[in-house]
């Protein structure tokens, strides 16, 4: 496999209002927007290159999903992954009017299957 670009951010240290460090987002010359794309580049690019009918997607600390929901979206073949997306801040996950009610779709929408995991203990808590 050919090497891919990375990209950089700066760290952000002490935040704990998840939902305010996401804001940045709104602003597509932001430097998160501009990792948000290049992430989005990267997913497209693994999914072209899997031949398989069926993928499962695990995304850990998926926030509010726009990594990968954002690519799922416009792709036709969208049908072909079955993702879950794993967040424990319900504040940061995904709002009902941003996840597609099936992939590849436009119309209404749902929320998306999400669970949260114990911090001290790493077991997993009663599904949401």
């Amino acid at each position: 496999m050919a090497a891919r670009p990375c990209g950089s951010i700066t760290a952000v240290a002490g935040t704990t209002d998840w939902h305010d460090w996401h804001a940045p987002y709104a602003d597509g010359g932001s430097a998160l927007s501009q990792r948000l794309r290049l992430v989005q580049r990267h997913i497209d690019e693994w999914l072209d290159e899997r031949p398989e009918p069926a993928l499962r997607v695990v995304s850990v600390c998926a926030g509010q999903g726009n990594d990968l929901l954002g690519v799922l979206e416009r792709r036709a073949d969208a049908g072909r992954v079955r993702a879950e997306l794993i967040e424990k801040d319900r504040a940061t996950r995904p709002s009902p009017a941003t996840v597609p009610s099936q992939p590849g779709s436009t119309g209404s929408r749902s929320p998306v299957p999400m669970r949260a995991t114990s911090r001290r203990t790493g077991r997993r808590c009663r599904p949401i």
